[in-house]
């Protein structure tokens, strides 16, 4: 569940054992750019509580964030998670992963990644953000997927 200003979004968690056991199929890498597409439909108010559309830098950023992310991932012979993609009120993209208690949440602005590391709902003691950078990806994903 999140909760962004005057509305709560919840989220449907996968189970730790429906992770895919194999790197994304070209299908899996697909679906991803489709959802990138209909995400850059939106306009102002897509959502009904006047979030920004996405702003296209955002985008074109996260198309190219993603593909490297995942390089990188599946490079090492990591497990691939699908991830949750959309966009936040001031058009930035978010992508998110949830493995038991774990959760991964990227937000995906114009020059930056910044990233979520959550393993229960309290901010203090349960949480890190910080901006994400490529020494990061291999330590994140792992305690995603194994803690």
């Amino acid at each position: 569940m999140k909760t962004t200003g005057q509305r709560t979004i919840e989220y449907k968690k996968p189970p730790i054992d429906e992770i895919a056991k194999n790197p994304p199929s070209e299908i899996q890498w697909l679906q991803m750019s489709e959802r990138f597409d209909i995400i850059s439909r939106r306009e102002d108010n897509w959502d009904g509580y006047e979030s920004g559309k996405p702003k296209k830098r955002s985008l074109d950023h996260s198309r190219k964030f993603m593909d490297e992310f995942l390089d990188v991932v599946i490079s090492e012979g990591y497990s691939w998670l699908p991830p949750l993609i959309s966009s936040d009120e001031d058009g930035h993209i978010t992508v998110e992963w949830y493995a038991e208690e774990r959760q991964l949440h990227f937000q995906i602005e114009e020059d930056d990644v910044l990233y979520i590391q959550a393993w229960g709902p309290n901010i203090d003691t349960e949480m890190h953000v910080d901006t994400l950078y490529p020494k990061d990806y291999l330590t994140l994903w792992a305690w995603l997927l194994y803690g």
